[in-house]
């Protein structure tokens, strides 16, 4: 009779089991990135504010020459200024938006600082600030 029992209560749970439904977290929106403006040894940036479609907080990471040079856990600030940089110099980077998983969007840049290049030739201002995305 315990047999019986038992193989009936196996029999109701599994009839009872529902496939749970599975969450996906998807990565914020890029971001479009301007470069403000530029001097011999300093450029500045600022970037629009990414979302994310299941609303988690959105935080930002800086990155130039694959170096983090601003970011934190909590870092919502949407701007920065670059600054200690070599005159006439092209230099890349990416701004990461991420959510609270962790998922991220990185969007790439690239700028030139102002100043003489190594032909004596003046250059100034911003090669090109992406606004595209992965």
């Amino acid at each position: 009779m315990r047999k019986l029992l038992l193989v009936a209560c196996l029999a109701v749970l599994m009839a009872c089991e529902e496939d749970l439904p599975t969450f996906k977290n998807t990565a914020p929106s890029p971001v479009e990135i301007t470069i403000e403006s530029t001097t011999e040894t300093s450029v500045f940036i600022t970037w629009t504010a990414a979302t994310d479609m299941e609303n988690d907080s959105v935080y930002y990471d800086v990155f130039l020459e694959g170096e983090r040079v601003q970011g934190g856990s909590n870092l919502r600030v949407r701007e920065y200024n670059f600054t200690n940089l070599d005159p006439a110099t092209i230099y890349s980077g990416v701004v990461s938006s991420r959510d609270d998983f962790f998922e991220a969007t990185e969007v790439p840049f690239n700028f030139r600082t102002d100043g003489l290049d190594t032909t004596g030739v003046a250059q100034q201002g911003a090669l090109r600030a992406a606004t595209f995305s992965n």
